[in-house]
């Protein structure tokens, strides 16, 4: 009976090393060394090995280690998220810059681009997964969420994990998600900021395939309906053109971004045809100005070209089959139209373009393009020499030579529109021929 007590005791000392170490290793953080300790405890039949009272007691403390190991993992877990929130701003603009430079390099342009976008670029159009490049740049690792599921996995737990994780990301996220007070002035940011959470988001998909992806697409849709409305607010502030087509290419960028990782975009791609026509309108009343000024400062007497390169520029814009003069004229000539005319023509041909580069990936934009240029006619042009005639008139100016003159640049500018819309369908792709207006 001695020696039956000695060895009880014995096995009785190396279960308690084997409690205390695992204790020591899950406060440590030393997973794999904490899941031995309780993997070994498990085996061992600690009633019958250490006597009954105090086998009920070590076996008492098998939950308490396996709960501290837990607990630790989730701490581990809990810095980790914290880190990458940090990183995700930086993980957004880089995800974004390489989509941005492999659609530079498909087209053949790589001006402006740095050789780190090249490469990144380079490795994703050579097959590399998608973000893995830029969320190694930014010196993320996986190894606490990887760890957390080992342990989980090991005690069975591995739902939980994944329940605690998408817990703890969906905080985060309604967290980031309302945006800044500030939104015209910080939406690149922002934009970014959700953009790189979600490139992480699908970086974890691939390296873990237990995490379900409707959980992740449930974050997103839960983003899309928080962000769609605060971007159409955003691009109804906008002031001016230039602004909201920045703006624009910015949320374009971060669409593309997103569907390059797997995620659909379509709320907020309805939410960017939805303001079409707010974009239009500021290029109309921009353009108006632009109209009024000419017509004001050189539209109520001919114009008068003095000089070969001043008649090389209306041929630039295909204007001098309509000017009334030869070309075997001797200079100066005195044309038809005023010099309101050109500088007209070149402001409808630079509408054109900024409204088709808005519109180009549309499925009509050639209607879309043709019909903004018959409102640009009308809106600014025919009401600004309607204006011109009746309320416009310089003092030192005839009435009757102004509605000559405003009848004369009213007539070319009239021709001039087959010009203009060969101009708009040559951008389009559109064949003049196979084209009937709508």
């Amino acid at each position: 009976r001695m020696e039956d007590t000695r060895t009880v005791l014995s096995d009785a000392v190396a279960v308690l090393d084997l409690l205390i170490q695992g204790n020591r290793a899950a406060e440590l953080q030393q997973f794999d060394k904490a899941l031995s300790a309780v993997r070994i405890m498990r085996r061992l039949r600690l009633r019958a090995v250490c006597n009954v009272p105090f086998g009920l007691y070590v076996e008492r403390r098998v939950p308490a280690l396996v709960s501290k190991l837990t607990s630790a993992a989730q701490d581990r877990l809990h810095q980790w998220l914290s880190e990458i929130r940090t990183k995700a701003k930086d993980v957004g603009k880089a995800a974004m810059g390489v989509v941005q430079a492999r659609k530079q390099l498909d087209d053949g342009n790589s001006a402006g681009l740095t050789a780190e976008g090249i490469y990144n670029a380079r490795l994703e159009l050579d097959g590399a997964p998608p973000g893995s490049a830029v969320v190694e740049e930014a010196g993320i690792t996986f190894g606490p969420f990887l760890q957390g599921i080992s342990v989980y996995s090991e005690l069975d737990k591995a739902k939980d994990w994944v329940d605690h994780y998408i817990s703890q990301r969906r905080q985060q996220l309604n967290l980031d998600l309302p945006g800044p007070d500030n939104f015209s002035e910080s939406y690149r940011d922002y934009l970014s900021h959700i953009c790189g959470f979600f490139v992480l988001e699908q970086a974890v998909q691939s390296l873990y395939e237990g995490m379900p992806r409707h959980e992740v697409e449930a974050l997103w849709e839960a983003a899309q309906s928080s962000i769609a409305p605060m971007l159409s607010r955003q691009f109804h502030r906008v002031e001016s053109s230039s602004e909201f087509l920045q703006f624009r290419m910015y949320v374009s960028l971060f669409c593309a971004t997103l569907e390059e990782h797997g995620y659909s975009t379509q709320s907020l791609s309805d939410s960017l045809e939805s303001v079409r026509e707010r974009y239009l309108t500021l290029l109309l009343e921009e353009a108006h100005e632009d109209v009024e000024n000419a017509v004001q400062t050189n539209g109520f007497i001919p114009m008068i070209v003095n000089t070969e390169g001043e008649y090389q520029r209306l041929v630039h814009h295909k204007l001098h089959a309509l000017c009334g003069a030869s070309a075997d004229d001797m200079f100066p000539r005195r044309l038809r139209f005023s010099e309101s005319v050109p500088r007209i023509a070149k402001l409808v041909k630079s509408f054109i373009f900024d409204y088709f580069n808005f519109v180009k990936a549309s499925s009509d934009v050639a209607y879309l393009v043709l019909k903004a240029l018959d409102m640009f006619m009308f809106q600014n042009i025919v009401v600004e020499l309607q204006e011109a005639t009746e309320h416009k008139r310089p003092n030192n100016v005839p009435q009757l030579q102004v509605i000559i003159q405003v009848a004369a640049n009213a007539d070319v500018l009239c021709s001039f529109m087959g010009t203009l819309e060969a101009y708009a369908l040559h951008l389009c792709n559109v064949p003049m021929t196979s084209h009937v207006r709508k």
